[in-house]
């Protein structure tokens, strides 16, 4: 995909910001049936919940929802403060359909991965306390 300079200093701008925090888990979250955005909002928020119980902690997120090829949304993103790997993804699967949670490893680009929803019609988002405002971004 070819894009202008202003729209790849805006992804390596955010790609930047995002790495200047501490990531503890990279995670793929796809659903057994379609949701719209604003639906896989409020199903992520679930996890989000369920986390910050399981773990008595409160995290951080940044990830992006993208059209997925069968319709409705997926789900790539990191976050910290999350140790307990299992438990995220038995509750996903539970109650939503297949993922991927494993150590964040930096050298692995993800943080590109996720910004990258900005050109394919998808958003990028942020929760949780290291961020002074959750915000909602699209280009």
């Amino acid at each position: 995909m070819v894009i202008s300079k202003e729209k790849e200093d805006v992804f390596q701008s955010y790609v930047k910001w995002a790495g200047e925090k501490e990531w503890t888990v990279f995670f793929t979250l796809t659903f057994g049936k379609r949701h719209s955005l604003a639906s896989a909002h409020k199903q992520l928020k679930l996890l989000v919940a369920a986390i910050s119980a399981n773990e008595q902690t409160n995290p951080s997120f940044y990830y992006s929802l993208e059209p997925h090829k069968a319709g409705g949304y997926h789900v790539h993103g990191v976050a910290n403060q999350v140790n307990d790997l299992i438990f995220c993804r038995w509750w996903w699967k539970k109650h939503y359909g297949k993922c991927t949670f494993r150590p964040f490893d930096k050298e692995q680009q993800g943080l590109q991965y996720i910004t990258k929803a900005l050109f394919n019609g998808g958003e990028v988002d942020m929760a949780g306390p290291d961020w002074k405002k959750k915000t909602n971004i699209s280009a």
